[in-house]
């Protein structure tokens, strides 16, 4: 497990032959205050070296912070990755592993500060980039949504029927007792009731 972001504190702990990076219980993590998270909106992906996200998330107009966990072993990717996004650490795992492990675990300050979180696999392509983005924050805080996700368009793997677009019907949103984990944008309430 390797983090490009080093605390003062931060120790060493061998685990199984593998070298790990814990910040110490006594480590002073930063107070929420110190960490603005653009319009209170993070948008969160583990991600590797194939995608579009450093071109269909990034954007004028971002009501939101990117928070990248690369999984990969490219060391340029990685850069590219800090270079494009707020946040970008390697760290092994899945989304909601690193998820838990990073965000919740390690920056518990960042979960004070967003009262959105847009948890994505790193394969989706929203149409319109950064405003389709900007628009589910808004459209989640507008109709006070604990969880949502967006629909997939015509020609999207679709898992899930109620998960796929009907541009016929004209709905905003519908509501369900189903969001698929690949796309759910929590409020924080939801999420800390969900680790």
């Amino acid at each position: 497990v390797e983090f490009h972001y080093e605390h003062p504190g931060m120790q060493h702990q061998a685990i199984d032959g593998r070298r790990l990076h814990v910040l110490p219980p006594t480590a002073e993590i930063p107070a929420a205050e110190k960490v603005k998270i653009k319009g209170g909106n993070l948008v969160f992906t583990s991600a590797g070296n194939n995608n579009d996200i450093m071109s269909n998330w990034v954007g004028d107009g971002a009501n939101f912070d990117v928070f990248v966990v690369y999984y990969g072993d490219d060391d340029e990717k990685l850069r590219q990755y800090q270079a494009t996004f707020r946040w970008a650490i390697r760290h092994r795992g899945s989304k909601m592993q690193n998820f838990y492990s990073v965000i919740y675990k390690q920056r518990p300050d960042l979960i004070r500060a967003a009262e959105y979180f847009f948890i994505l696999d790193d394969d989706i392509v929203f149409q319109q980039g950064v405003k389709d983005i900007n628009n589910m924050f808004e459209i989640s805080r507008q109709h006070n949504l604990l969880i949502s996700m967006p629909s997939f368009t015509k020609g999207s793997v679709v898992k899930h029927k109620i998960t796929a677009n009907d541009p016929k019907t004209g709905l905003l949103l519908k509501y369900t007792n189903f969001v698929e984990i690949n796309a759910p944008l929590y409020s924080r309430e939801a999420l800390v009731k969900s680790l």
